[in-house]
């Protein structure tokens, strides 16, 4: 898979980054470029308090094991409410900045609250991201985890692109505060399941660190 160029505004602690879009005839060059910092963040609290609230967090995550080597965080506009914080303790070399596996943060009413983590198939599928959502991929599979105000639906397809014909499933899930909950389930047909694989018909764009 391949990477197009493309701009999507990042905030990292003070520092615009920009990542690429991804898509079906896409090239893996990384278009980076300087915007203003100071978007507005939703209605419903200042940037200044929810600057500090992610700041505060990421204080606290700096003393967990899983971080003891780094940690790197972005906030974008992605879903319903605030704007979102990505962690990752880990960024692949050759990927620009970009990672295979987050954790994601939303500011809800005063608070930092837990939304999921998620991780792809690897480094061919960088975790991306479109406005409503994070999206991620693997060989036979995709998600997007969809963003709402703290709490967030999964849409995950597995089993995509089998040669054997078996067929693939897409599974949605209630997600709050880390914790997944099943909803509902349905097999597809190899050809149908082709419209669910999110990583390439969303078009997302992948979410850079530095």
């Amino acid at each position: 898979m391949r990477l197009k160029k493309g701009i999507a505004a990042a905030l990292v602690c003070g520092m615009v980054l920009t990542g690429a879009s991804v898509g079906k005839n896409s090239s893996m060059a990384a278009q980076r470029a300087s915007v203003p910092v100071g978007t507005v963040f939703e209605k419903g609290a200042s940037q200044d308090a929810v600057t500090k609230a992610y700041d505060k967090k990421i204080t606290q995550l700096k003393k967990l094991k899983k971080y003891k080597n780094g940690i790197h965080n972005v906030r974008i506009s992605c879903g319903e409410g605030e704007k979102i914080m990505v962690v990752t303790s880990y960024l692949p070399s050759g990927l620009e900045g970009a990672t295979t596996e987050v954790t994601v943060y939303q500011y809800v009413n005063g608070k930092v609250r837990l939304i999921d983590t998620v991780e792809s198939g690897g480094t061919a599928y960088p975790i991306a991201f479109t406005k409503n959502a994070i999206v991620y991929g693997s060989n036979h599979g995709s998600g997007q985890l969809i963003i709402r105000n703290g709490k967030a639906t999964l849409k995950e397809l597995t089993g995509a692109f089998m040669e054997t014909g078996e067929k693939a499933e897409l599974t949605t899930y209630s997600v709050v505060n880390g914790k997944r909950t099943k909803k509902s389930s349905k097999k597809l047909s190899q050809k149908k399941a082709k419209k669910y694989y999110y990583y390439t018909e969303l078009d997302p764009e992948v979410i850079g660190f530095e």
